[in-house]
C-alpha cells in the first residue's frame, strides 16, 4: 500500500518536474519575443515631430483628465493612450497574432523583423507543448 503512494508521489513529481521545464521554456520565448519587439518597435510622444520608420510605430497621446472623482483616484492628472502604426509591409494576423517575415530586404528592419517572425513562432511552439502537456496528463489519468 504504502508502495503504491510512494509511486503515485514519484509520477506526480515527476510531471510537475516537466510541467516546470515547459512553462519556462514558454516563459524564455516570451521574454526574447518581446525584446525582439523593441527592436522594430518606435516609441514616441504626439509632439514628436518624424518618428523612425520601424515596422511598428507607437505614439502615446496624453488625455487630461476632466473629471474630478479620476483626480481623486490617480493623482497624475493625464491618462496616456497607445496608438500603434504598422509598416505598410508588416504582416500580422489580428486573430493569431501570427507574423510573416516582412518581404522588403532593402529595409534597415529586415533582419530584425525576420528574427521577431521566427521568435514568434518559437512562443507558440512553446505555448502548445505547454497546453498539451495538460490534454496528455488528463487523458492519461482517466
Amino acid at each position: 500500500m504504502f508502495a503504491k503512494i510512494i509511486q503515485k508521489w514519484n509520477i506526480i513529481k515527476s510531471d510537475w518536474d516537466e510541467y516546470k521545464k515547459l512553462r519556462h521554456a514558454a516563459g524564455c520565448a516570451w521574454r526574447k519575443l518581446e525584446g525582439l519587439r523593441k527592436k522594430i518597435t518606435h516609441l514616441y510622444f504626439a509632439d514628436d515631430t518624424a518618428p523612425q520608420s520601424r515596422c511598428i510605430r507607437s505614439k502615446l497621446l496624453e488625455v487630461p483628465k476632466n473629471i474630478a472623482q479620476d483626480s481623486v483616484f490617480d493623482s497624475r492628472g493625464v491618462t496616456l493612450y497607445e496608438v500603434r502604426h504598422y509598416c505598410p509591409h508588416f504582416k500580422e494576423e489580428k486573430d493569431t497574432g501570427k507574423v510573416t517575415p516582412c518581404a522588403e530586404k532593402n529595409c534597415p528592419y529586415y533582419m530584425a523583423n525576420c528574427e521577431y517572425a521566427a521568435a514568434v513562432e518559437e512562443y507558440e511552439a512553446a505555448q502548445n507543448n505547454r497546453r498539451a502537456f495538460w490534454r496528455r496528463d488528463k487523458s492519461n489519468t482517466k
